[in-house]
């Protein structure tokens, strides 16, 4: 399922024509890959504290919050959260409560700033790609609209040269790359 999920967003990203948009699909490809990597780290999680309550040890962050006889769903979730709030600076009351959780959530929270610093650094680069896009276009208008008040081009005139510069801006953006 992974190998044709990548397969399906490469050739997916290949179709993609809009700058604006293949730099938001690198950023939502980062979340889901977050997203899938903090699954099995919940899950993971969990399972620890499983081994905890199956005569392994005595307590875990299962039974601490009293979740030990709730539904599947609600352990994934409480599991689900632990882990997200390791990877950014948000706070959960779900905490290691013995040894093996606490190595355990220290490798998770130092794995946690590796994925967040990434995360930030894409965010970051992507911003800076947008701004660095704008920019160029920003200065071609400028320069057009410059030369066109020094000829005194009619109002009616530039409209049509702002509509003719748009559409070919985007053509002349397509053959570039």
């Amino acid at each position: 399922r992974v190998v044709r999920a990548k397969k399906m967003m490469v050739f997916l990203i290949e179709k993609l024509t809009s700058d604006y948009l293949l730099l938001v699909v690198r950023l939502m490809v980062l979340l889901l890959v977050i997203l899938f990597i903090s699954h099995y780290i919940a899950c993971a999680w969990f399972a620890l504290a499983g081994n905890m309550l199956n005569g392994l040890g005595d307590s875990s962050w299962v039974r601490t919050h009293d979740l030990e006889h709730t539904d599947p769903l609600r352990q994934y979730v409480a599991s689900l959260h632990w882990c997200l709030t390791q990877f950014t600076p948000a706070t959960t009351n779900i905490a290691p409560t013995n040894g093996q959780e606490r190595v355990f959530a220290i490798i998770v929270v130092i794995f946690g700033l590796l994925m967040f610093s990434t995360f930030v650094g894409s965010l970051t680069s992507a911003v800076n790609e947008l701004k660095k896009m704008r920019s160029s276009r920003t200065a071609e208008e400028a320069q057009i609209t410059r030369y066109m008040k020094s000829k005194r081009v009619p109002s009616h005139i530039c409209k049509q040269i702002w509509s003719y510069y748009r559409r070919q801006y985007f053509v002349r953006k397509q053959f570039t790359k």
